[in-house]
């Protein structure tokens, strides 16, 4: 193997490490290990091991490395590993999930809150990404829908992409889907794998 080889293998290796030692930070960039003596031991509080900013922090590394200009396909397989552990593991299981459906539903208000409207989320989404990734939209449009209680509240206008997405019932004048489970309901439709 020549140098450019050993060179590439040994980024690779210390890339993986700093997401590894990142995926694994309490919430003062300390090892939780230290403090509750595994990973996946649940401290005596009940609190999880892993703070919410440093899940957040992952979910949103792995983001990055996703797609984009700074998208690394070694870098977001080690990130997908970390948090698929996570939310498999005894003390954090489902804490991936949530904190994915938690980021989605605050951009997604962020973006209504600039102006966006259902079917312009919708179909940005499905023009960048792809059908999958435009149904997950869907999927949170019907979630924050279902909280702020748009069937009731949104003008017609609104209600009518809703109803055009699939997410409006107009005949019953209900939000269709968008259930508090709503990103694993996507999942499980799609017939993903926890790590897709």
């Amino acid at each position: 193997m020549g140098r450019s080889s050993h060179r590439r293998r040994a980024d690779a290796q210390r890339k993986q490490q700093r997401i590894h030692d990142r995926a694994h930070a309490g919430p003062s960039g300390t090892d939780p290990a230290g403090r509750y003596g595994s990973a996946d031991a649940a401290p005596a509080d009940g609190q999880s091991p892993l703070a919410d900013a440093a899940m957040t922090s992952l979910v949103l590394t792995a983001a990055t490395l996703a797609c984009g200009p700074r998208a690394d396909k070694v870098d977001f397989a080690v990130a997908v590993q970390a948090l698929t552990d996570l939310e498999t593991g005894p003390a954090t299981a489902g804490r991936t999930t949530a904190t994915i459906a938690e980021l989605l539903d605050r951009y997604l208000g962020h973006l209504f809150e600039g102006g966006w409207q259902p079917a312009d989320v919708a179909h940005a989404v499905k023009r960048e990404w792809n059908v999958t990734a435009s149904r997950l939209a869907v999927a949170a449009i019907a979630a924050a829908s279902r909280r702020t209680d748009a069937a009731t509240r949104a003008p017609q206008p609104w209600l009518a992409q809703l109803d055009d997405l699939g997410a409006y019932d107009a005949a019953r004048g209900a939000i269709v889907g968008g259930q508090a489970d709503y990103l694993a309901r996507w999942a499980r439709a799609q017939r993903l794998h926890p790590d897709e």
